[in-house]
């Protein structure tokens, strides 16, 4: 049977518009797919160009704190050299990094203050070929060594009570906010009640919530970067929780990490989009092969992945990073400090430790650093808690001096030849120590919160010290100099 031309008019049609149709739904796909690619190809893109600029603006403040004088107005490149930041050149090359980036560090005067600098850190780089793309933090210092308060009166400023009794244990403090965490709010329950907290402390003498969230567990340490904060849980499947913190007043639960075995997650720090996270002993006080330091690749904050682990033998109870080495402070008995390398961070190793030597074996439970310089903070013994440590050779620490602070050394916030200290002693949980002669450190003041101190944040943006305490009614506790 012949077809007539009708016939073979329409079957053609019909061939062009399925044609059509298929070539319109694999354009489609096609599209969904590459946007989905170029979207979260640009959300690490921010993230990692967030860090950078933060970055930016603490090398600023650390070059502040070494010489008020070295913040000259212009723009400026960094570098470290011999442990400290310092400026080099016009900008930096972040190629390596982000396609085609640069970073910025602009310094201007303050027309009205020649004791304030406003500090401008901008990252630019090559998102696509005809899309530039640009992320630009603005910070303010201060000579703090003309400007700030009188530190020798210390005075209460303000508090903040969380919901329930439990105990804050650790803050951070960025952008007006403090990001508060605490023990378990429910008795170990599912209960709905909060460990996580953003707070408003832009007015400093009355804080206001801005939004919280019930995490389920008691949340041990916290940092923040962007739009996330990163805590150390001691949720037995969860001891990394990260959190989206980009609408303050709703922050939302956005993944987690799960360590080997169940030892709670005690501390950790955040840098070049690496979780650096330490654990309770794994092994149950024995001499087993479960890590207790784990370095997480947060970069995809949604799915975080393991880069490296490694066993320490002890619980360890607080990091700190710097350059290719990160410093934990551990309960091992010869090994208070340990030193581990990580320029690797797919195979960290030990590259040394410090031996505290007494015959009480106190843990050591927090640790700053500044340049080639460790502040290890213990427990309270008949010796003295506050040990402070030459680095420079990691294989070779070596005592520079201590100080006794009548107390557990909770946490170390190091700011300008200053430790501000959160502490156990009963009269004096907030000390600040003048540390510039690091043989003969000088207690500054003190001031009693009327219960312990577990973390501190000092910000000199408004020089004021905010920390986490166990009262029932002041978790929150905001301390200001005096007079």
């Amino acid at each position: 049977m012949k077809m007539n031309k009708y016939s073979k008019g329409q079957s053609l049609l019909e061939l062009i518009i399925s044609v059509g149709i298929f070539v319109a739904v694999i354009a489609s796909l096609v599209f969904f797919v590459l946007d989905s690619y170029l979207g979260n190809r640009l959300s690490q893109d921010m993230t990692k160009a967030d860090f950078l600029a933060e970055e930016g603006l603490e090398a600023a403040k650390s070059i502040r704190d070494n010489n008020f004088s070295d913040l000259l107005a212009g723009s400026h490149g960094l570098i470290i050299s011999s442990g400290h930041w310092i400026f080099q050149g016009i900008e930096d090359d972040l190629n390596s990094q982000l396609n085609g980036g640069k970073r910025v560090v602009v310094i201007e005067n303050d027309p009205l203050d020649q004791n304030i600098k406003k500090i401008t850190s901008t990252v630019t780089w090559d998102f696509t070929e005809n899309r530039p793309e640009e992320i630009k933090l603005i910070s303010f210092l201060t000579n703090w060594q003309k400007i700030t308060g009188d530190w020798s009166q210390p005075k209460f400023v303000s508090s903040y009570n969380t919901t329930g009794n439990s105990d804050g244990t650790d803050l951070f403090f960025s952008d007006n906010k403090i990001y508060l965490v605490t023990a378990n709010n429910n008795n170990g329950q599912n209960g709905s009640d909060p460990e996580f907290y953003i707070i408003d402390v832009s007015s400093p003498s009355s804080p206001a919530l801005l939004g919280s969230l019930n995490l389920g567990a008691t949340a041990n340490a916290i940092t923040v970067s962007g739009n996330y904060a990163y805590v150390a849980s001691a949720d037995n499947s969860q001891e990394l929780k990260i959190i989206n913190i980009s609408n303050p007043n709703s922050p939302s639960f956005v993944s987690s990490y799960n360590t080997t075995g169940n030892s709670d997650g005690t501390d950790l720090f955040f840098s070049d989009n690496k979780i650096y996270l330490v654990t309770a002993n794994n092994n149950n006080g024995q001499n087993g092969s479960d890590p207790e330091f784990y370095i997480i690749d947060v970069s995809s904050p949604s799915s975080p992945a393991l880069l490296g682990s490694l066993n320490l033998g002890a619980t360890a109870n607080a990091i700190t990073v710097s350059g290719n080495y990160a410093y934990v402070a551990s309960a091992d008995n010869s090994q208070e400090l340990k030193i581990i390398n990580i320029s690797n961070p797919n195979s960290p190793s030990l590259a040394g430790y410090y031996n505290a030597r007494t015959p009480e074996n106190s843990d050591a439970i927090s640790v700053a650093i500044n340049g080639s310089t460790i502040y290890l903070g213990r427990v309270v013994n008949s010796g003295r808690e506050l040990l402070i440590l030459n680095v420079s050779n990691p294989s070779s620490s070596n005592l520079l001096g201590s100080y006794e602070a009548d107390g557990d050394i909770n946490d170390i916030y190091f700011d300008a030849n200053r430790v501000f200290l959160a502490t156990s002693n009963a009269l004096q949980e907030f000390q600040l120590v003048n540390v510039a002669n690091s043989a003969n450190p000088i207690q500054i003041s003190n001031y009693d919160l009327l219960g312990t101190a577990n973390g501190i944040f000092y910000s000199s943006d408004n020089d004021l010290a905010y920390l986490a305490t166990i009262r029932n009614d002041q978790e929150l506790v905001i301390i200001g100099p005096g007079p």
